[in-house]
């Protein structure tokens, strides 16, 4: 692993605190309705010894080696983290697999084994469909073609596409087993999309930013096929990105599991000495790959239910293999989550990694610039001796996906100035509310709504105050920008440029329209088109200082900026959004629809 310095790192506390003479920055005062925010729940780890600080560039990571006590050899009640009273406890397990492994129908399956004690059953009563399924089936001696569809439409699974993913986002199956826990499955799109490498990185990068919402993750199964012929695909474009994103500690919440493994006598067959050589060949061998994390199943016996309800019928050969099939995979699934429940928990915000980290800055990117904005406009408000006003930010959360393109946009006046206002579109009642924006051409995802208002109220500061806030707040995101490149990871190294383009964009729209008095506005777009020559000279001066953050340094950074209250709010409202969405999207299956008494 010495060859590798991508690994993450335990949270420490930041090592530097906001300078107490940079200019506050304006944000607008919170009515007596208005709650303040939470402090940040976030659980930072012990930190490390000095000589562990060390900078990861050019020098093997650090490892962590799991507690002796944290791994009982016997079954026991896991002991996790607080939950608040009365709540369950959330086994939360996320998904992975290539397209076409099964993911959807692994979940079908597994409601069904815990609704029903046996196949008969299912087949005699009503069997539960999560998610719709489509498949082409051959019958007869003369080997007819049936397509059986099974389950109500969802917006989420396209079937029309050959070789597409069929699971379009990140969609959680949230099970209450008991009183004391609930478990939440989390279906993913598919990698190895036909549409290409480009599809799977913006699916990769869909699943780490869902997940990075979560508190903790239980296990993460990835799902194989027991008769592949090469990993390439599923490695590079999904468990590499994975453990840029994991620590070592999390790799002993890796979870292999084996679809359709009736045909390899439920063993992982072929796939398994490739997958051992595989992680021989990325110095992954610290992810175990035993009996103890390797489960094999075949849920075809659902692919059973599904035709027997479209009155497809089977002779009693076909129906013993069927029954087979359940009995042993009904025990697979008991024992995956026996094994999972005495996982310990891998807290997704007690460490630090590099790919972490990448996703943590793209959140901050619209915050930072709309606060780089914030200053800009009192800047010239101040320039311009308008000192008895000042414009404030203002944000609001949204429930679905919208980008520029999608959203109603109004040129909106604002004092001397004029903006482009970005509004959610107004949808018919009974719409389907989730908006999936289109991912080609150019447009900017949004997740919440910004808005400025001019106010009465005056700033206090000097014209110099503001210039030098301008400034030393641009170098902080450079530094930011300066780190990511450095990393070389997959993902886009400078997330403010395309920010600042469309604001500049923005601009010159406005100065353009007749009607209106833009002075202002060509005034700041001077400006925005000298910030391209200013970031280059920052670029410039960290690359000759060679500033090589660590992680601890560069969270550091991250947590300055993030205390300031406009950038707060706008993250804490980017969250509260995700949220919302997250929540949308996930299906919860009642306890009294579960027969099946887990960790009772």
């Amino acid at each position: 692993m010495a060859d590798r310095p991508t690994h993450s790192t335990p949270r420490s506390p930041p090592a530097k605190t906001r300078s107490h003479s940079e200019p506050p920055i304006p944000s607008p005062k919170r009515s007596k309705s208005e709650k303040s925010s939470p402090p940040s729940k976030r659980k930072l780890a012990e930190s490390p010894p000095p000589q562990s600080k060390r900078k990861l560039a050019g020098t093997p990571p650090p490892t962590f080696k799991r507690k002796q006590t944290e791994t009982p050899l016997e079954p026991i009640i896991p002991q996790p983290l607080p939950s608040p009273k009365g709540s369950p406890v959330e086994i939360n397990v996320l998904l992975l697999g290539e397209t076409g492994v099964g993911k959807s129908t692994f979940i079908n399956a597994f409601v069904n084994y815990l609704k029903f004690d046996t196949l008969q059953q299912a087949e005699h009563g009503e069997p539960v469909v999560l998610i719709p399924v489509s498949f082409l089936l051959t019958v007869g001696d003369r080997f007819d073609e049936v397509i059986v569809n099974f389950g109500d439409v969802d917006s989420n699974e396209d079937h029309a596409h050959q070789g597409q993913s069929v699971t379009q986002h990140c969609k959680s199956y949230v099970f209450d087993l008991n009183s004391r826990f609930r478990l939440r499955l989390i279906d993913t799109p598919g990698i190895g999309d036909t549409r290409g490498l480009n599809q799977d990185a913006k699916n990769i990068d869909h699943i780490l930013n869902y997940i990075n919402s979560l508190p903790h993750l239980n296990a993460i199964c990835l799902l194989l096929k027991p008769n592949a012929s090469r990993l390439n695909v599923f490695f590079r474009s999904c468990v590499q990105q994975l453990i840029t994103y994991l620590t070592p500690e999390g790799y002993n919440n890796i979870v292999f599991c084996f679809t359709n493994a009736r045909e390899t006598f439920y063993a992982p067959g072929d796939t398994g000495p490739l997958l051992r050589r595989m992680l021989n060949d990325e110095h992954l061998n610290a992810i175990p790959f035993k009996k103890e994390n390797t489960f094999c199943f075949d849920s075809e016996s659902f692919r059973y239910l599904a035709a027997r309800k479209s009155r497809i019928d089977f002779d009693e050969d076909q129906k013993q293999e069927y029954f087979n099939s359940w009995n042993i995979s009904v025990k697979e699934s008991m024992r995956l989550l026996n094994f999972i429940q005495r996982c310990e928990q891998y807290r997704l915000e007690e460490w630090l990694s590099p790919r972490k980290a990448a996703l943590d800055i793209s959140m901050l990117a619209v915050p930072l610039m709309e606060t780089l904005r914030l200053i800009l406009y009192n800047t010239k408000l101040t320039e311009a001796n308008l000192n008895a006003n000042q414009v404030v930010l203002n944000s609001d959360p949204i429930a679905i996906d919208m980008c520029t393109r999608c959203a109603q946009a109004n040129i909106v006046e604002l004092g001397p100035f004029w903006y482009t206002q970005y509004r959610s579109p107004v949808l018919r009642t009974g719409t389907n509310q989730h908006r999936h924006c289109p991912t080609d051409g150019k447009h900017f995802f949004i997740e919440s709504i910004v808005t400025y208002e001019f106010i009465g109220r005056p700033a206090g500061l000097k014209i110099e105050q503001w210039q030098s806030s301008f400034r030393n707040f641009l170098l902080k995101c450079d530094r930011l920008a300066h780190y990511l490149r450095q990393q070389k990871l997959p993902v886009q190294n400078d997330p403010f440029q395309s920010i600042l383009e469309r604001f500049l964009e923005e601009e010159q729209q406005i100065s353009k329209i007749r009607n209106i008095d833009s002075a202002a506005n060509r005034k700041l777009c001077e400006v925005l088109n000298s910030i391209k020559r200013i970031r280059q000279e920052n670029s410039q001066q960290l690359f000759v200082a060679n500033e090589n953050l660590s992680i601890f340094e560069l969270y550091a950074i991250i947590d300055e900026l993030t205390a300031i209250q406009t950038v707060k709010k706008q993250v804490d409202i980017i969250k509260t959004s995700r949220q919302l969405k997250m929540v949308e999207n996930e299906l919860i299956i009642p306890a009294n629809l579960i027969k099946t008494r887990l960790f009772a």
